[in-house]
């Protein structure tokens, strides 16, 4: 920001001056501009572009034609240094920080913000891959904020990276008890309701013990013992099932 002191006043705001001069000979780019002498090793760009740069505004004239046209760089156009792929700007969640929830695999709000603007633009589809509930915390202009109680007027942050204005509310309605769905060999679960479609694969009871087969993860199966349970390698498939149907 330091080098862009300059402002014409004219809604573009602040910029520098970039030289024109061509750092190797370029005879065919020695021309004169408006009664300005070219540099002694030519310009840097055509009369063609240069022409376009000056009826874009975005040349300086010297006071004197002794004096070398310069190009104007706004800041605002800058793109900046590149963000690389270690991120260490970003403080971790503190044990007891405000944004603190005790799931074990939170993130914090500013890496969120970031990953988002980073990976989609405005208008992107962004798939939220859990359903969720009236408790699920969202972020909201002042803080996170239960979903049941965002209401129309509220802001909060998008896909986008941004705060939007929320519009319009939805509640949808469903019938029986909320369920939570586990991963396996997983105490984290995610709430869902009960009709709502989940892929999954429907595991066999074992016949043996106590327990569903899963897919590829039968050790009885895979050890040779317990060879008639269903072999899994050829009865397992992928399916969309309601969540209430994935239980019992």
């Amino acid at each position: 920001m330091g080098r862009f002191r300059l402002d014409d006043n004219d809604g573009r705001g602040l910029y520098r001056l970039a030289p024109l001069d061509s750092p190797n000979p370029r005879p065919n780019l020695t021309y004169e501009y408006k009664g300005y002498k070219p540099p002694a090793k030519g310009w840097r760009v055509s009369r063609d572009l240069m022409e376009q740069l000056d009826a874009d505004g975005r040349l300086y004239f010297p006071k004197t034609v002794e004096g070398r046209i310069a190009r104007k760089h706004y800041v605002q156009e800058q793109e900046g240094p590149k963000i690389g792929d270690t991120w260490t700007d970003i403080a971790t969640l503190q044990a007891v920080g405000e944004e603190r929830l005790g799931y074990p695999t939170q993130k914090p709000i500013a890496l969120l913000e970031r990953t988002i603007s980073a990976s989609s633009n405005p208008g992107d589809v962004v798939l939220d891959p859990f359903c969720l509930t009236g408790d699920t915390l969202i972020t909201a202009r002042h803080g996170l904020r239960p979903i049941r109680e965002v209401q129309e007027g509220d802001e909060v942050l998008t896909h986008e990276g941004r705060y939007r204005r929320v519009i319009r509310c939805y509640r949808r309605p469903y019938q029986g008890q909320m369920l939570t769905l586990f991963r396996s060999k997983s105490n984290v679960g995610i709430e869902i309701t009960p009709n709502h479609p989940v892929l999954a694969v429907r595991a066999a009871a074992c016949p043996h013990e106590n327990r569903r087969c899963l897919p590829r993860s039968c050790r009885y199966h895979t050890s040779g013992k317990h060879l008639d349970c269903i072999n899994p390698k050829l009865d397992y498939k992928l399916e969309w099932i309601e969540a209430a149907n994935n239980f019992g």
